[in-house]
């Protein structure tokens, strides 16, 4: 009888862990709004002017890289921000619902938020949310190797330049040039979350390992998925927004260079300190 139920419970997990990967152009038809979008730059028909294939899988998104591996293109997971069918059995309904409700928040509003304030920082090319003819077609190679055809105009979607991984970032920077030129990175990481304070910008997300990438040598945030407007004039605010910027970061650093670690609080300190 316990090995049965044993059965059940591994098979049950197993096929939830299938379906949070299965990729499907119906999974990823999330909602468009009315608006009419502005006709994309040239770069962007360039850039997706190519196939793509699977990369990654976020919370949020199934991430593809373009054949020349120079851009990233975000397909919005569909079933991320609906509510669930199993939401109260399994889940409570009132907390399920106060949770999509938040996501679909985000959804709408914090690729939108980054594209209008911080498109450099972000390295964002296209944020497509609304109606829109005249976009291609693209070819995309799943997880599972399927080739799907998807157009564009009928599913939202977010066209990134690539960047590579933060801390690989980092450590190749220490290696190669040492502490100064890896005190000046870091520097660069905190100007970025200085810039996004003072535009009132607030980050919901802690992860820095995969939120932040490297670009052309320069740090850039390359998963803003959580902003939101906020008034961060208050000090306690902006503190608290400070810590979460920098906390995990911060445990990074004691564990793989903690010869930086000091500077890095200094430098923390003395942004937090500046109106």
């Amino acid at each position: 009888m316990r090995k049965g139920l044993l059965f059940l419970v591994v098979v049950g997990l197993a096929s939830i862990a299938w379906m949070r990967t299965e990729f499907s152009v119906s999974r990823v038809s999330a909602p468009l709004d009315e608006g009419e979008e502005k006709a994309p730059s040239l770069e962007v028909f360039k850039a997706l002017d190519q196939p793509y294939h699977f990369l990654d899988r976020g919370r949020q998104a199934f991430v593809f890289e373009s054949e020349d591996r120079q851009f990233v293109i975000k397909f919005f997971d569909r079933t991320y921000i609906q509510i669930p069918w199993y939401a109260g059995w399994f889940v409570d309904l009132e907390v399920e619902t106060l949770k999509r409700d938040q996501r679909r928040f985000f959804y709408w509003n914090s690729y939108r938020l980054a594209n209008t304030f911080l498109p450099q920082e972000t390295a964002l090319l296209w944020v497509h949310q609304g109606k829109s003819q005249g976009l291609p077609k693209i070819s995309v190679m799943d997880k599972a190797s399927r080739v799907l055809c998807i157009d564009l105009n009928q599913v939202p979607f977010v066209l990134q330049k690539k960047g590579g991984s933060f801390y690989d970032f980092l450590d190749q920077v220490s290696e190669s040039r040492g502490k100064e030129a890896l005190l000046d990175a870091l520097q660069e990481f905190l100007s970025l979350i200085e810039r996004r304070i003072s535009l009132n910008l607030s980050d919901a997300d802690h992860d820095v390992r995969h939120n932040f990438g490297c670009l052309e040598g320069h740090i850039v945030h390359l998963d803003p998925g959580r902003l939101t407007l906020k008034d961060l004039s208050n000090p306690e605010l902006r503190k608290k927004e400070w810590w979460r910027a920098t906390y995990s970061l911060r445990k990074w650093l004691l564990k793989n260079h903690p010869e930086v670690a000091l500077d890095f609080d200094a430098c923390v300190k003395k942004k937090k300190e500046k109106v």
